[in-house]
Parts: C-alpha cells; structure tokens; sequence
C-alpha cells in the first residue's frame, strides 16, 4: 500500500511543474503515469524529497523518481504532448514551430523551475487513462475509492486555487488541454470560452490570452490544429 498520509498530501498541495510566476501556463486533465505501484511510490518520494512543493522542477522531479530522464537528455525525443504544446507557445510568440526549436525548448525551458512556463494538473494523481483507476486498490483513504469520488473531492479546491492564482499572476496566455474540461476551465478563469472555426475555444481576460484545445493525443488531429491555437495567441 502507499503512504497514506504522503498521497493525501500530495493530492492536496502539488500543482505542477515549473514557475508559478511563469508568463505562460498549461492546464491539463492530469498527469500521464501511475501505471504500476512502485512507480507512484517514486513520484511521492521524490516529491518529498524535493521538500513538498506546490510546484516542482520538471526534470528534476523526474530525475529524483527515476523516470522519463530521457526527455531531458542533451538531444531528447520529443515528448509527444509536450511537443504540440510547445508548438502552441513557440506560435504564440510569433516563432516557426519546428523540431529542433520544440526540442530545445523541452530540454531547457518546458516545466523549468526558473523559467517561463506552468505545467498543473487540474487533477494531481497521475493516472495511465481515464478509463483506469488504481489508487482504490493502493491506498486505504476513503475518497480515493474511486475516480468519480476522488473528482468531488478534489475538484472545487483545485479550481479554487488556480481562480486565485490566474487573478494574482495574470499570466500572458493560459492554454487548456483537453475539451472535455471547458465546464472546469470556465470556472477557473471566470467568463465563457468562444469556439474557433479551427475547432479550439478561446477568450481574454485583461491582458491575458485563455485558449482550450483538444488534448495533444486525440486521435486524427495535425501540427496545424495546434498551431492555429498559437496563431490566434499572438494575434490577440
């Protein structure tokens, strides 16, 4: 079994990879991972052991739990999340969204602690699919039996949270990962999401750009599709 008290913990206080100050942030469903028991008893260790931050350095989180070391290697494979999201940014900054910028920016800024982007998790337990819920089975606390109690508990909190740090940092673009999430994105940020004949949703809130894709894995979508999301970024 996990630690108990640890998982509750992190669930309730971890919120990503990078600067919370950061100009450009990326909200997702939640963390690819938790495939296997030891490896979320890494991820809690490491957390720990990184002294229980609400943000964490991306590569070194995952350098301190042994896994995806590769992606931040000195010539890495692209991550292939990461990379349409670096597409998004690099576009948004009026910059060609090619391979080799997209693995230089992964390898050195993406989730850096110092640096310009927020990676949180709308919900914090990593989880292989959507359809798979482990932690019932690994843990003995009560509102994580399973994913739809685990929701209701966590969820209020999480949109609270970021509500307030959008309105304390207001950072130059928030983009949000996967579609089935607008109820929760719209919470966070306050005012409705437009949908864009490209397929994406967006809106402004002062000075800040708020954009919501599909998520970066969804079957049949191109290079383009998430470019155009940046695209409208720098333009408006």
């Amino acid at each position: 079994m996990l630690d108990s008290e640890l998982l509750r913990f992190f669930a309730n206080r971890f919120y990503g990879y990078g600067n919370p100050k950061a100009a450009n942030w990326f909200i997702s469903m939640e963390e690819a991972g938790g495939s296997t028991e030891d490896e979320v008893a890494a991820r809690l260790s490491a957390w720990r052991q990184l002294g229980c931050q609400e943000t964490c350095d991306v590569a070194e989180f995952h350098r301190c739990a042994k896994i995806g070391t590769e992606f931040f290697a000195e010539n890495p494979p692209l991550q292939p999340t990461w990379y349409r999201m670096i597409r998004i940014l690099l576009a948004s900054e009026g910059q060609a969204p090619d391979v080799e910028s997209a693995r230089i920016y992964q390898r050195d800024q993406v989730g850096r602690a110092n640096k310009t982007t927020l990676l949180s998790p709308l919900l914090p337990l990593p989880a292989p699919s959507i359809g798979a819920w482990p932690y019932g089975a690994w843990s003995d606390i009560v509102e994580f039996r399973d994913r739809a109690t685990y929701s209701e508990y966590i969820i209020q909190q999480r949109i609270d949270y970021l509500s307030t740090r959008l309105t304390a940092c207001r950072p130059r673009i928030v983009v949000f990962l996967g579609a089935a999430y607008r109820p929760h994105a719209e919470r966070i940020i306050g005012t409705s999401l437009t949908e864009q004949e490209e397929g994406f949703w967006a809106a402004t809130r002062g000075s800040t750009r708020i954009a919501l894709c599909k998520h970066p894995n969804t079957r049949g979508l191109t290079n383009d599709y998430f470019d155009s999301v940046g695209r409208w970024l720098s333009r408006h």
